[in-house]
């Protein structure tokens, strides 16, 4: 019953400007006020909203250029508003286990984490994980919780496809429901279910897919998934 963010933790949200207009804007504003009333931190609406489209309207010069806006929201209550530009990613970009990352200790969670549900800035291990991916040369790594199931990339959410359908880890497995994913759900463009999901059915998929609110959907290449052997096996739910 977590009340209060660990000392020195913070809320965040990254929210793509394309054509000099932020993508998703209220989604992310609203993701970061529930968050913000859960664990007690003020938040003026107004004033980040202003903040929002004044930092826009100052560094966003280029229509035809993607930008990435960071709003930070410290646990004193301070807001910062960040941009820079998006750089182009490869076609079919290499994924990893994050267990063949920075091994099965850190590579497997815990989904009972009440942190989950909230972009908080607490994601140490999900930042090296997809560093060190995209170190080799790759995009992001892949967790698994301790009942052995597929749970989300260090920046990314993970989708599969299956002849007519689209699946996605359960969020009770663990993981962030991010803006992107909620847009595929909730306007249903594939026909999508959450379900739990394990190594195996990764491997046996017809598609890969990675995706988040500043890159959408992203096809990946899993020929960089080992099997995964060391891992717990799927309990059932």
């Amino acid at each position: 019953f977590l009340s209060r963010l660990p000392s020195g933790v913070g809320l965040f949200e990254t929210i793509k400007i394309e054509g000099n207009k932020p993508r998703f804007l209220n989604s992310h504003i609203n993701r970061l006020m529930k968050s913000a009333e859960k664990f007690g931190i003020f938040c003026d609406r107004d004033q980040l909203e202003y903040m929002t489209l004044r930092e826009i309207s100052m560094v966003c010069k280029n229509k035809r250029t993607s930008y990435k806006l960071k709003i930070n929201l410290y646990p004193d209550s301070k807001i910062s508003v960040e941009v820079s530009e998006i750089t182009k990613l490869k076609d079919f970009p290499k994924i990893f286990w994050a267990s063949d990352l920075v091994g099965k200790k850190l590579g497997v969670v815990d989904s009972q984490d009440p942190l989950y549900g909230h972009k908080t800035t607490n994601r140490k291990i999900y930042d090296l994980v997809w560093e060190k991916a995209e170190y080799l040369g790759g995009f992001d790594g892949i967790f698994i919780n301790e009942n052995g199931f597929v749970t989300e990339g260090g920046r990314t959410n993970i989708f599969i496809k299956t002849g007519t359908y689209w699946l996605t880890p359960h969020v009770k497995s663990g993981l962030l429901p991010g803006i992107m994913r909620s847009v595929l759900i909730n306007e249903k463009l594939q026909n999508v279910q959450e379900t739990f999901l394990q190594p195996k059915d990764i491997f046996d998929a017809d598609e890969i897919y990675l995706c988040n609110s500043l890159r959408g959907l992203i096809k990946v290449n899993p020929v960089y998934l080992k099997e995964i052997s060391r891992l717990p096996r799927a309990n059932s739910y």
